[in-house]
């Protein structure tokens, strides 16, 4: 009974920390760094640099991450700390460029009107589901990457790493690569569609409002997919044959409640905060120390890419405080077993 109330605290602990410290904290992160570019992308010149930057940057990280993750793997654990974190600051910052890329490009060619934005979000889920990654158009706070996870920077985010038998197989990796950066630019323009669709509908006279209702309609939502989720689980084990199609329909869910909490977040601090560069930067260096500070700074960079259906994509990575939890129970385990042995 009481290992039954604990896991439940744990679990709600978990909620609240991941849906109201962590994700402010990154989302304040991307803000900061993509209103700097607003900022700084005044010139042709500029634009056409910032656009190089996500374009040429992200592969360029794709396709050589193996060789950069060697070259930032050193044996001094003060040395591995300070570049780990400088390059997936790195890495943070080219995945916001390229996405800005997107977002104004797509922006530029699309139309406002409801009826081809829920076309275009039909069209692109169905794309994304066919392709089995329609996992990976979600993110915090139901997947948060800690800074000792081992994984997330073990692995260049493939797609269809299937495609290849060794890194012998140059052309197929960059295939590999090319696809993957197809797959994020639907993923930008499912979030685009999705993001305009819900300015247009709630409270678009008032923004104040507008971020009010999104950001309790996101948590609301969020809450409802944390409590259901291992009954999705459960269902997706027990009905293999189905299991795809109740994962799409909870990712689904998931989606609508992460978009409505970064729609809400932004919006207000896009009402209070500044347009001071200096300012921004300052909240951007801030909110990055935090997240570090907090170990979970991995969550600024890509993962590895997770396939619909498998049972890595049924476990949400989000137990900050079980987490915490559980290493020290592991570190009491440890020195009770070393007393003993003493003994």
């Amino acid at each position: 009974m009481i290992k039954s109330l604990k896991k439940f605290l744990l679990k709600i602990f978990d909620y609240g920390f991941s849906s109201f410290v962590i994700t402010p904290l990154l989302v304040l992160f991307w803000f900061s760094t993509w209103s700097t570019f607003d900022l700084l992308s005044i010139s042709d010149e500029n634009k056409i640099i910032v656009f190089a930057i996500g374009l040429c940057g992200q592969f360029f990280l794709l396709y050589h991450h193996d060789v950069l993750r060697r070259i930032f793997n050193v044996e001094n654990q003060i040395a591995f700390a300070f570049l780990s974190r400088f390059y997936v600051l790195i890495c943070g910052i080219v995945n916001i460029c390229f996405w800005r890329l997107v977002w104004i490009s797509y922006d530029m060619i699309s139309t406002n009107d409801d009826n081809s934005i829920i076309l275009n979000i039909i069209q692109n889920s169905v794309i994304l589901m066919a392709f089995k990654v329609f996992v990976n158009s979600i993110s915090i706070p139901f997947i948060i990457a800690f800074d000792d996870d081992n994984d997330k920077n073990e692995k260049v985010p493939e797609i269809f790493s299937y495609l290849k038998k060794s890194k012998s197989d140059g052309i197929l990796f960059i295939i590999d690569c090319i696809c993957t950066i197809v797959i994020t630019t639907i993923i930008v323009c499912l979030w685009r569609d999705i993001w305009t669709l819900a300015n247009n509908k709630i409270y678009s006279s008032n923004e104040l409002y507008s971020s009010l209702t999104s950001m309790f309609i996101g948590y609301f939502v969020a809450l409802l997919c944390f409590i259901i989720h291992p009954c999705v689980r459960a269902l997706c084990e027990a009905f293999i044959v189905s299991r795809i199609f109740y994962h799409d329909c909870y990712v689904a869910l998931c989606l609508f409640a992460t978009l409505n909490i970064w729609r809400g977040l932004w919006s207000i601090f896009n009402m209070f905060i500044a347009e001071n560069i200096a300012i921004i930067i300052l909240i951007n260096i801030t909110s990055w120390l935090l997240l570090i500070l907090l170990g979970c700074s991995n969550s600024l960079s890509i993962g590895s890419i997770l396939i619909d259906g498998e049972r890595e994509c049924l476990k949400f990575q989000h137990n900050y405080i079980s987490k915490l939890f559980l290493l020290e129970s592991t570190s009491t385990n440890v020195e009770e077993v070393k007393k003993s042995n003493e003994v």
